[in-house]
């Protein structure tokens, strides 16, 4: 896969927050381009970042374009605009939940077999 799709996630992203914020269709996102293309290349640079850190513990560019498209689809809201650090905090988060990175307490566990309860109820919708 080339880096050209994480770019395009990342646009998808950018797109679904400032259509959602200003309540229009893609086709009338032009008169915001500086804005689009400015939070493109934001989420691109944190995203490549992410990269780089996943790579070693097997991840991937398919694994991460997934990421995005996740967090574009269930948890990008209007007030998050240009908000990079919110991106970069959720993206960690489920890049840590898919590429682990350190073993986890018994008690931690719980929560891990919450989370697949969780899962398995959305795979089920």
């Amino acid at each position: 896969m080339e880096k050209d799709k994480i770019k395009e996630a990342c646009f998808h992203l950018a797109t679904d927050l400032l259509c959602l914020e200003y309540n229009q269709s893609f086709e009338n996102v032009d008169s915001n381009l500086p804005q689009l293309s400015r939070m493109t290349d934001g989420f691109h640079r944190i995203a490549l970042e992410n990269l780089d850190l996943i790579k070693d513990l097997g991840g991937s560019e398919e694994l991460l374009v997934r990421a995005i498209n996740y967090v574009s689809n269930v948890h990008a809201i209007p007030p998050l605009i240009e908000n990079y650090r919110w991106f970069d905090n959720t993206l960690r988060t489920l890049l840590e939940l898919a590429c682990p990175n350190s073993g986890v307490t018994d008690e931690n566990k719980k929560f891990l077999h919450d989370l697949i309860n969780g899962i398995n109820e959305s795979l089920e919708d």
